[in-house]
């Protein structure tokens, strides 16, 4: 039996701990049940050439007593609002405190792909009471996701790095041949999955509550609907709170090198954590030496996992276990993983060492739309791969930020929704918070977005290890807390690391 950390890479742009504190919660029905249609909008007033949307029908949620889910219709395309359309699966969980109930707070745990609904109806989320007592937890399945028109393909085959030009070819052809047949599966929402269109869904969601203003709390790639629900309806925030943040504004490179310095961080983090630690179960030292060697024996098929099964280890296995350690911190599992570890005289028959789900999924398309890669030679494939390991020369990369690397190769046509620098004008202040070493959303992301908008965005760092902070840090909670239910700043700008 395989000895893996505890707590896997989630197959998205990270999925925070949010959806592992509510796992205990159940949601909604499976979505996957649902023959896909794609109606068309239900006509509209003349009066504006947006429709208004309609209230939301709530209904007991069939597995999570107590709560109510629903749905509400929107359009797939808002450029074209009056056209086709799908239902946002929607659930709350009312505040319990009806006296003293300050509005509702719409959830959104990050991904991109992780559903939503499920965060707001658990009954023992990740919210502590001040906030359960205050709001209506509302989350939402944003489109493609869970219950909200979910866009699945057949799965696809490995994604390796291209060493050649025949090899780039072929992921090139391989990558628009799954495109055109996700479009073809999953009907016209596939092009419209960017993150401008989910913002927009948030203001229709908004409306459709009855609140005046929004309180929001995005987690992970949820701060980059944040950010554009700021830039688009920014006078309409009465709180925000953005956990684990990334900047839209940041360069395809950037975006690259600055993930993978990110995870090269969190690798270092780990390494003087075990070094420093009798109970580290790796006892190889210099732990970023024995970890290269791993990796090189990896390279030559000659790493294998825990002598029991004697499975090969293939590079971007051993890549991938370290980054979903990591962004759990979850050192101790790592370290036993590690430690299971051989290296071997002969080689192991091959094994893909690839991203064998990165055109598959709905990260594929939201990504390719938000970040607009139009890499198009083998060339510009090589610098960046090049570029990814100078910042990073022991992760090498990052795990997810090369899946949309790999997966968004060869696509072509503009983006909906290309990367560009936010820039607020005066408002209500919005909350950032975020791990000093986050190997997934590095602090460095959330301090570009403060220096370009002092005046909106305040930031409170905390001094630990792992992905997002308001589920690790007391301090960071109360800070959190006391913001979304004043909506004034917080005082507190740092939080020390420890034990929540």
């Amino acid at each position: 039996m395989r000895v893996r950390p505890s707590i896997a890479v989630t197959g998205a742009l990270v999925v925070t701990v949010l959806v592992a504190v509510a796992a205990a919660g159940t949601t909604h029905a499976n979505a996957s049940e649902r023959p896909p249609t794609y109606p068309a909008a239900a006509p509209s007033t003349p009066a504006s050439d947006t429709p208004a949307p309609a209230r939301i029908a709530w209904k007991a949620c069939p597995d999570a007593p107590g709560a109510e889910c629903g749905t509400l219709r929107l359009p797939i395309d808002w450029s074209a609002p009056r056209g086709a359309a799908y239902d946002m699966a929607v659930g709350r969980r009312k505040a319990t405190d009806p006296k003293h109930r300050i509005g509702a707070l719409v959830i959104n745990p990050g991904g991109p792909g992780a559903a939503g609904v499920g965060i707001a109806t658990a009954a023992h989320g990740p919210f502590g009471a001040a906030i359960t007592s205050h709001f209506d937890l509302v989350g939402f399945d944003p489109r493609g996701v869970g219950a909200s028109h979910p866009i699945t393909c057949e799965r696809g085959t490995p994604r390796d790095q291209p060493a050649t030009q025949a090899q780039f070819t072929a992921l090139v052809t391989a990558n628009r041949a799954m495109r055109a047949h996700c479009r073809a599966t999953a009907g016209p929402l596939y092009d419209h999955v960017d993150t401008l269109s989910v913002a927009r869904d948030v203001e229709a969601l908004r409306i459709a509550l009855g609140e005046k203003q929004l309180n929001f709390f995005g987690a992970s790639y949820g701060s980059v609907i944040g950010q554009q629900y700021a830039e688009q309806f920014g006078g309409r925030i009465r709180a925000m709170v953005l956990d684990g943040n990334l900047d839209h504004g940041a360069t395809l490179p950037e975006f690259l090198t600055g993930t993978a310095a990110d995870g090269e961080d969190g690798l270092r983090q780990f390494a003087a954590w075990c070094e420093h630690t009798s109970t580290c179960a790796f006892t190889g030292r210099p732990v970023l030496a024995r970890w290269a060697a791993f990796l090189t024996a990896a390279d030559q098929h000659r790493l294998i996992e825990a002598p029991a099964d004697n499975a090969p280890a293939g590079r971007w296995m051993a890549v991938q276990s370290a980054y979903g350690a990591l962004v759990a911190a979850d050192y101790p599992g790592f370290a036993q993983w590690l430690a299971g570890l051989r290296i071997v005289a002969k080689p192991s028959p091959a094994v893909p060492d690839g991203h064998d789900d990165v055109s598959t999924s709905i990260r594929t398309p939201v990504l390719c739309e938000d970040w607009a890669p139009h890499v198009t030679t083998f060339a510009q494939l090589t610098a960046l791969i090049a570029a990814q390991r100078a910042a990073a020369p022991n992760i090498r990369y990052s795990e997810e930020s090369m899946g949309l690397l790999l997966g968004c190769t060869g696509w072509d046509g503009p983006s909906p929704n290309p990367p560009r620098q936010v820039r607020l004008a005066a408002g209500a202040p919005i909350l950032l918070v975020n791990p000093g070493h986050d190997p997934a959303t590095g602090i460095r992301w959330a301090q570009r977005l403060q220096q370009r908008s002092p005046g909106r965005f305040a930031l409170v760092r905390w001094d630990g290890n792992g992905h997002t902070a308001y589920v690790r840090s007391a301090c960071v909670r109360t800070a959190v807390e006391a913001y979304l239910v004043t909506a004034k700043p917080t005082a507190t700008t740092a939080c020390p690391a420890g034990p929540s």
